[in-house]
């Protein structure tokens, strides 16, 4: 059977056409306000290590290389359709994100470039830009995290509940194996949790 090899380069240099300054993350406003592009972009594809053909995946410097779909841009250029999105997130295929970014074309870019993984946000595989129509920069970048807060807060319930269940059969696996006590295992009850909510 045929495997996948992802080789990892690190590669160090000098040379300013290569060189991207990484900065730490102080808030989304002055993400919002320095950032020369904002665009919403579908993951069109990415690296896929779970491939069964012979193919090399490189990773330059810990930067995944995706090919996206621009769907709308908020700031900046508008240069929709496809280009290439250079970070350290990983997106899936067929995910929509909103991608804080600097766009760059030339002999060694041809795209968009957003390494911290906090200038790129996750949006799911349905999102439609329609909602942002009229709205300023600010006011789509507030409705579009307000929809992610929604979004985090439902998984974070659903991820609460699969933690209760494994740590309960952990438990009682535990237990029936003579690990611990004779005493019946205390199986500790799920949060309410209502369903998920579209937020779009």
């Amino acid at each position: 059977m045929k495997k996948y090899i992802c080789v990892a380069v690190w590669i160090f240099t000098t040379t300013a056409a290569l060189t991207i300054p990484i900065t730490e993350f102080t808030s989304y406003d002055e993400l919002t306000a320095n950032s020369p592009e904002i665009i919403i972009a579908r993951c069109a594809s990415t690296v896929d290590f779970l491939s069964t053909t012979n193919k090399i995946a490189i990773i330059v410097d810990g930067v995944i290389k995706s090919d996206i779909e621009v769907v709308s841009v908020i700031k900046g250029t508008p240069n929709s359709g496809l280009a290439e999105l250079g970070s350290e997130y990983w997106p899936y295929r067929g995910e929509y994100l909103l991608v804080f970014a600097d766009y760059r074309k030339d002999e060694y870019n041809r795209g968009y470039t957003a390494i911290e993984e906090h200038r790129v946000i996750p949006l799911g595989h349905n999102f439609w830009t329609n909602q942002l129509a009229g709205k300023t920069v600010e006011e789509q970048v507030n409705l579009i995290f307000k929809m992610r807060l929604d979004n985090l807060k439902d998984e974070l319930g659903r991820d609460t509940q699969e933690k209760q269940r494994i740590e309960a059969k952990l438990k009682l696996e535990s237990t029936n194996n003579g690990v611990s006590s004779n005493a019946p295992p205390v199986v500790p009850q799920p949060v309410p949790f209502q369903g998920r909510k579209s937020s779009f």
